[in-house]
């Protein structure tokens, strides 16, 4: 999640932008990006943009926080808008409604955390999952060619899962 963090940062300061305007950017994908706890990041991404002094707000159909209070800063309501969805996979679901999540709140930056379900429940080769993936970021450049992704790695340890590095390995090609 650090490094995810870090990209966006990074990726956000090439945003063509005067520094008054705000970018918007909306948290997409599944319940690592829904759940802000155990390896979430939304609230952590807040706080480097925020002390880095960028402007910047979430965009998104959801609103909620399942922080645990650990994390040693506040993290305003204000951030919680989001579209993460415990359970999302890339297919069918999200092929299916991604222009409906971008119709709603245009942003200009999607951080995107998808492809875990995919993963893990076994029945789509890694090339199936890759391919949905591409078809999904095609999606999201025909609906606004402009529309910046950092795309995340998936999650390298899951207990009693079907991930293989292997596997994990052939998506990322």
């Amino acid at each position: 999640a650090l490094l995810l963090t870090a990209c966006a940062l990074l990726f956000a300061a090439t945003l063509p932008l005067r520094s008054q305007d705000t970018v918007k950017i909306m948290p997409l994908g599944d319940s690592i990006t829904e759940l802000d706890w155990q390896g979430g990041y939304r609230s952590y991404l807040y706080k480097l943009l925020s002390d880095s002094g960028f402007a910047f707000d979430y965009v998104g159909r959801k609103t909620s926080n399942h922080n645990d209070g650990s994390i040693g800063f506040a993290f305003p309501q204000r951030y919680w808008d989001h579209e993460g969805y415990s359970g999302r996979a890339i297919y069918p679901m999200w092929l299916d409604s991604v222009g409906r999540a971008l119709n709603a709140n245009p942003p200009q930056l999607i951080i995107l955390m998808l492809g875990t379900n995919d993963v893990s429940n076994g029945t789509r080769s890694a090339v199936q999952i890759r391919n949905y993936m591409s078809q999904f970021l095609d999606s999201i450049w025909t609906f606004n060619p402009s529309i910046r992704v950092v795309i995340s790695n998936l999650p390298r340890i899951v207990s009693g899962s079907l991930f293989s590095q292997a596997k994990l390995d052939t998506i990322l090609e």
